[in-house]
């Protein structure tokens, strides 16, 4: 079972730092990186690592937003509810 929190010495920036990387990535890139996050995520899933699994959903819903020109935060579900 992993710890909580990191390990001492663990890389803390990572999310900046992929978030720095997308910036420079084509759409097309973006999705493509989208559908690797998400064969991570339901890997994680089926081995019951929900947390895992979860940051990886976001990210994803994240990533596929930039790729097709959306606002941060706005993935479009709320539109569609109504």
């Amino acid at each position: 079972m992993e710890a909580a929190y990191p390990a001492p010495g663990s890389p803390r920036g990572a999310v900046a730092d992929r978030k720095k990387v997308y910036e420079v990535m084509s759409p097309e890139q973006m999705l493509k990186r989208a559908v690797k996050l998400e064969k991570r995520m339901l890997k994680h899933a089926r081995d019951l690592e929900f947390e895992e699994a979860a940051k990886l959903r976001d990210e994803i819903e994240a990533l596929r937003s930039k790729a097709i020109g959306l606002p941060a935060g706005d993935s479009g579900r709320e539109r569609v509810a109504q």
